[in-house]
């Protein structure tokens, strides 16, 4: 056994030595082998394929989406409204306007948009002339509203136009005023009268001529006396028109100053009252009260339950002190039974034998007790004892009867309370629905006592406007009183005249000078006539279907867009009444002052907002001249981008974002060969080159190329000299080892090359700001 033992254990150090000698041989090497071992890998060529691609350098910079600059909209001044322009309908602010279309109505009338480089500056009417004529025919004939051709005056063409166009948009033209037509009326009277005149005077020359002219000349003296009377007359009849009318417009201004009036008393009213918010406040407090209601009955059931579950739980106690008193009363009378017999077993016997148990377990006779007087009344005092304790348990159990029955009444009532609260609960759940409503009804009568006073201001407005239409109604019609008495006056003056004439050509009769005056007379009528008829085709020219000024808003570019506006509704017209910009979008972004000078206006850019996945085109607009102008930097340029985008793009989202903007700066225009700037290199020549690797397990050799445009990290080259180069060959762009060819040329040493991989690239830079991608050629250490 020892020695089996024993020869183990050598075993285990024989096996742990040559254990440890391998273990050993393994971890010893020479120096050679380390040397081996911890060598540097063989440097591989790092290389890249040639491209055919073209290429373009870009300025990236980032801009401001907005609309065109907000310009403030003044209305001009017509001389043809006599009345204070007040706002009946206020301009839509975000609304976008297009040409034709209504901006605002001023006192029932409305304000369009036209296309036109020049702005409004005075009324329209026939036989104006002038650029703003040309430009309102111009949008005319665009709407499809033939107005005539243009450097011609606003005739009947142009009005038949621009009633078509204004009855074609829900309104009636501008026709002319009251006082206009009378001077039109007074102007035909005046020919007409010149016309008569001409006959007369033609009737004079004929009748001097004839042979029975004195007969005839005494006729007309007596037709030009009646003409005096027929035009003192109808002189009369005018005045008598003109002074009624004056009444009637006298009587429409004083009822229309006494609406005004009311109607400012009743906005006054409706806004004292308007201001009462004791309705709803006190709606308010009374939903507030129901809700509490609710909140208290909601309570006073929970309370009435847990009334009802403890009155309930209490009636078993109570039952069980009825009963556990009824035991007792029981168990009471029980003992005063047993008091009675004991006291009858003593009245009939005082001895009494008792038996007992002998040593043997036998019966037998131990003794006799006799029972004594006093034991006998101490039992009877037991039994009234007893009998007490009996009327005590009988007080408990009616006690505790009353107690059961008070428990139950209790539990009943409870129960009764809980109906009693639930059905409260319920009136006062009913009650909120009815105060909230009071709560709706009230504001309801707010609302609508604010609208009916919106209501009663425009209708103050109107009224205020329709007293300012009834003073120029009276202040026209008094001017026609005047053009009444100065026509009749000239009327009467005509008359009288050809009476003083009639009467002098019957005096040169009876002298023999009549057909000689009446050739003078006819002259002078004829002349008359003519200036008459002049006067008349003057005003028939000026009078007819006119645009007033603060009805028409001309803008050089259209659509519009609505900025914010400045008036309500109600309003009177004065100053600034909207902001407008243009509806296009535009990018405000700045330039390097360098990069500025590589763009111009027109030139193309792309928009990119990636926060909302849109790519748009777009050109520049605007390019400032000098540096640090329109709230830029001192060192940069301002320049604006106008997106093309059409309502399809849904490019208003882009208003106040940031946008991506990319300039294409200069371009290949066509596919080139095109390499990393990493692979090109100076020879000792001066020129350009490349390293290509045709074969790995070969030498490289150097293809001669001229750089071109360098962009995007790439270099576009041509090859010189006619070398093999074409895409998908491989240029190295990192440091090799191996000894190169050069085309046509002597080779060059590995030294060389690894001198040339270090000296700087020949590439054309490229003049941009952002986007210089240069790629930086890996190390010869570096994986492949």
């Amino acid at each position: 056994m020892k020695r089996t033992v024993a020869g183990a254990g050598a075993l285990a150090v024989v096996i742990a030595a040559s254990g440890g000698g391998w273990i050993a041989g393994k971890r010893v090497a020479s120096p050679a082998e380390v040397a081996a071992r911890t060598k540097a890998p063989t440097a591989s060529r790092i290389t890249v394929a040639v491209e055919s691609t073209t290429l373009s350098s870009k300025l990236i910079t980032r801009g401001l989406v907005r609309y065109g600059e907000p310009k403030p909209v003044v209305l001009a001044q017509s001389t043809l409204k006599t009345s204070a322009p007040v706002l009946t309908q206020a301009p839509e602010k975000g609304r976008s306007l297009a040409e034709g279309e209504k901006a605002m109505e001023i006192g029932g009338r409305p304000v369009f948009v036209l296309e036109g480089a020049l702005p409004t500056y005075r009324d329209l009417r026939p036989g104006d002339v002038g650029v703003d004529v040309d430009q309102l025919k111009a949008a005319l004939n665009r709407k499809g509203f033939s107005a005539g051709p243009l450097a011609t005056p606003y005739d009947g063409v142009t009005e038949s136009a621009v009633s078509a166009w204004y009855r074609a948009s829900g309104y009636d033209p501008f026709e002319e005023t009251e006082a206009q037509k009378q001077q039109l009326r007074t102007a035909r009277d005046a020919a007409q009268r010149a016309n008569d005149a001409v006959l007369t005077a033609r009737r004079a020359v004929d009748q001097a001529a004839a042979p029975d002219r004195r007969l005839q000349v005494q006729e007309n003296a007596a037709t030009a006396r009646d003409r005096i009377a027929s035009a003192e007359d109808a002189a009369a009849r005018e005045l008598d028109r003109a002074n009624a009318e004056i009444v009637g417009r006298e009587t429409a201004l004083s009822s229309a100053r006494t609406a005004s009036k009311a109607a400012d008393e009743a906005v006054t009213k409706a806004e004292r009252d308007g201001g009462d918010l004791t309705p709803i406040d006190d709606a308010r407090t009374a939903s507030s009260e129901a809700e509490f209601a609710v909140t208290d009955a909601e309570q006073a059931v929970t309370d009435a339950h847990r009334a009802a579950d403890d009155a309930a739980a209490a009636v078993p106690d109570a039952q069980r002190s009825v009963d556990a008193a009824n035991l007792d009363l029981i168990d009471t009378q029980k003992g005063v039974d047993d008091a009675r017999k004991s006291v009858d077993a003593a009245k009939r016997g005082r001895t009494v034998n008792t038996t007992g148990v002998d040593a043997l377990g036998n019966p037998t006779v131990i003794g006799q007790i006799v029972i004594s007087d006093d034991e006998i009344r101490s039992a009877e005092a037991g039994v009234r004892s007893a009998e007490a304790r009996v009327r005590a348990a009988e007080a408990a159990v009616r006690q505790a009867e009353l107690g059961l029955s008070s428990r139950k009444r209790a539990a009943d009532d409870a129960k009764k309370n809980i109906d009693r609260t639930v059905r409260a609960l319920e009136r006062a759940r009913a009650a909120v629905p009815k105060s909230r409503k009071s709560i709706t009804k009230a504001e309801q009568a707010i609302s609508d006592r604010a609208s009916a006073l919106d209501d009663l201001r425009t209708r103050s407005a109107e009224v205020a406007a329709s007293v300012g239409r009834a003073e120029a109604d009276l202040a026209k019609a008094r001017t026609s009183l005047g053009s009444v008495k100065r026509s009749n006056a000239v009327a009467l003056r005509q008359a009288k005249s050809g009476a003083r004439i009639a009467g002098a050509t019957l005096n040169e009769s009876d002298r023999g000078l009549d057909l000689q005056s009446a050739r003078l007379q006819f002259k002078s009528a004829v002349e008359n006539e003519s200036r008459a008829q002049a006067e008349l085709r003057e005003i028939e020219a000026k009078t007819g279907v006119a645009v007033p000024a603060n009805e028409l808003l001309f803008f050089p570019s259209l659509p519009l867009r609505i900025d914010d506006t400045k008036v309500n509704r109600g309003d009177p017209i004065s100053g600034s009444v909207m902001t407008v910009t243009t509806a296009r979008l535009a990018v405000d972004s700045s330039l390097d002052v360098a990069d500025a000078k590589l763009v111009k206006v027109g030139s193309l850019v792309e928009i990119e907002a990636s926060d909302f996945n849109v790519v748009l085109k777009g050109k520049i607009t605007e390019l400032a001249t000098a540096a640090g102008t329109k709230g830029v930097d001192p060192d940069k340029v301002y320049v604006e981008v106008t997106p093309d985008a059409g309502p399809e793009s849904n490019a208003e989202q882009l208003n106040g974002s940031s946008v991506k903007l990319t300039f294409p700066v200069r371009s290949t225009d066509a596919d080139v060969l095109a390499v990393p700037a990493a692979a090109l290199s100076v020879a000792a020549d001066g020129t350009s080159r490349v390293e290509v690797e045709d074969d790995p397990a070969k030498p490289t050799r150097f293809v001669t190329v001229t750089p071109g445009l360098a962009a995007e990290g790439k270099v576009a080259i041509t090859v010189v000299g006619g070398a093999a180069l074409k895409a998908g060959d491989l240029v190295v762009v990192g440091a090799a080892g191996a000894t190169a060819v050069d085309d046509g040329s002597a080779a060059t040493d590995a030294s060389q090359d690894s001198d040339a991989s270090a000296e700087t690239s020949s590439a054309e830079p490229a003049s941009v700001s952002s986007e210089a991608d240069e790629l930086v050629a890996p190390t010869a250490d570096s994986e492949p």
